[in-house]
């Protein structure tokens, strides 16, 4: 069982996480509906039970900056966050500039990532989006290691720099069901390119709309075979992440775009 003490002001507050009695932990409490846990080693978090995470401030001082989460203190230990079946949402600025956070298991059933979750988690390098998440707010998933990332099927709305920044990106792959993109969801990251899957049309016509002209060459379209490959142009690929990151580069003008934006069933996909 361990206790710590935060000064606010002049005032001593005795801190609501600050108890933990489960074996095998250095830290641990609760966070809105579900708990925390720190392992002794102060290397790995793990949020389990069942409802939504609560929410955080950011602060910024003297260049610096750090997160209210009551594991914040941690920032500079954590490299791996593991989020178990029964948790719904992850809360806003709840790892925001932990950058030696590494590896992230986030469970099936998860519905929301907020605003600035992983934002500035620089050495983030695997993190799989599970297919139940429905919304990725502002700032979400921005200046991270990632070198790819699929947004599945089920989410409906990608939130302005939800993938800002993010300079080791190389391939953004977005399912059908996004009906919502911000204009500056991926600015920042314009070195990646951007599979987007055959019947988002809508995806596909806010993406050429939003992305600046530099990212029109970067647009693909892909389809989903009845035996789950992945088929794009006349290429067929095993699976998602067998997408090619550096190849068959698309050749748009800005006139072209407009008119491509405006087609109703496809997106034709040239070669060179």
């Amino acid at each position: 069982m361990r206790k710590r003490i935060l000064i606010m002001g002049l005032l001593p507050v005795l801190n609501a996480y600050a108890e933990c009695d489960e074996e095998g932990y250095f830290d641990c409490g609760t966070t809105g509906d579900v708990k925390w846990y720190v392992s002794e080693d102060k290397t790995k978090l793990t949020v389990s039970g069942n409802g939504q995470m609560g929410n955080y401030s950011a602060t910024y001082n003297d260049g610096i900056y750090s997160n209210s989460a009551p594991w914040g203190i941690y920032q500079d230990t954590i490299t791996t966050v593991d989020v178990t079946p029964g948790v719904t949402s992850l809360g806003t600025y709840a790892f925001l500039a932990m950058p030696n956070i590494s590896d992230v298991t986030l469970p099936e059933g998860l519905l929301s990532i907020g605003r600035s979750t992983f934002n500035r988690c620089y050495n983030l390098k695997n993190m799989t989006i599970p297919e139940t998440v429905q919304e990725l707010g502002s700032y979400s998933i921005q200046m991270t290691g990632l070198e790819s990332i699929v947004v599945p099927q089920s989410v409906t709305t990608i939130a302005g720099l939800a993938f800002g920044y993010n300079s080791e990106l190389k391939s953004i792959v977005i399912g059908d069901g996004v009906t919502q993109i911000s204009s500056q969801a991926f600015e920042g990251s314009e070195d990646a390119y951007i599979y987007c899957q055959d019947n988002a049309v809508r995806t596909c016509k806010d993406l050429i709309s939003a992305y600046n002209p530099q990212s029109l060459n970067k647009l693909r379209k892909f389809t989903t075979l009845s035996d789950g490959k992945i088929k794009v142009g006349s290429k067929i690929y095993d699976n998602i992440n067998e997408l090619p990151q550096y190849v068959l580069r698309r050749i748009y003008t800005i006139d072209e775009a407009n008119r491509v934006a405006g087609e109703v069933n496809t997106v034709r996909i040239r070669y060179r």
